[in-house]
């Protein structure tokens, strides 16, 4: 996965892992396990429209905790504007939509977060929002 940076110096260890985590937080990581940064179109596109990355990620949380029972969260762009779609079961936005791009989907169905988080789903999807690979997101905005 990634490596924590800094150990060397003569901070204590553990206030050098709290440093490093901290500078992750708007990273995410690929397939490969490599931290992907925050940036690019996709940065550009979610701090005009939403004002900050905090406030997309409320936004984000809010709307897929409301997603009732089984189901998922998709960020898409439809013509110049991000939107957040939720549908249910197995649906996917592009079912009902043949004009958005998908550029993010999180997985709300319990079995995807009931075991490690119990019934917090608050906190899955704030960890969710921890590990996204932006370098994808930015990928489908230009396919």
């Amino acid at each position: 996965m990634c490596g924590i940076i800094g150990i060397s110096s003569n901070k204590p260890v553990s206030a050098n892992i709290i440093s490093s985590l901290k500078k992750l937080e708007y990273r995410g990581y690929d397939s490969a396990g490599i931290a992907t940064l925050f940036e690019g179109e996709i940065k550009e596109k979610i701090e005009k429209q939403f004002g900050s990355f905090d406030s997309f990620k409320k936004d984000f949380v809010e709307q897929a905790k409301g997603v009732f029972g089984s189901g998922w969260l998709w960020l898409v762009q439809k013509g110049n504007k991000l939107k957040f779609i939720p549908t249910h079961n197995q649906d996917n936005p592009l079912m009902f939509d043949k004009d958005v791009k998908i550029l993010l989907g999180v997985d709300v169905w319990e079995h995807s977060y009931y075991i490690q988080y119990g019934p917090d789903r608050e906190k899955y999807l704030k960890n969710f929002l921890k590990i996204v690979d932006w370098s994808y997101c930015n990928q489908q905005l230009t396919q």
